[in-house]
C-alpha cells in the first residue's frame, strides 16, 4: 500500500524556502469603474508577523 502524505510532511521537506505571503489589492479602473485586482509576493521577515508586516507595507503607500 502507498504511504498517505499529508499537507504538513510536504512543507517540512522544503523547509529552505523564505516566509512569503501574496498580497492582493484591489482599486477601480479609470476608464470603466469596474474592480481590478493586483497581486505581489511578500516575503515576512523572520521575528516578524504577517499582519505587522502588511500594514507597514500598506502604510507606506
Amino acid at each position: 500500500m502507498a504511504k498517505k502524505q499529508t499537507f504538513e510532511n510536504k512543507l517540512s521537506k522544503s523547509s529552505n524556502k523564505k516566509n512569503q505571503v501574496k498580497l492582493i489589492r484591489s482599486h477601480l479602473s479609470n476608464d470603466k469603474g469596474s474592480v481590478r485586482f493586483s497581486e505581489e509576493m511578500v516575503v515576512v521577515p523572520d521575528g516578524k508577523s504577517v499582519e505587522s508586516h502588511l500594514k507597514e507595507i500598506l502604510d507606506k503607500k
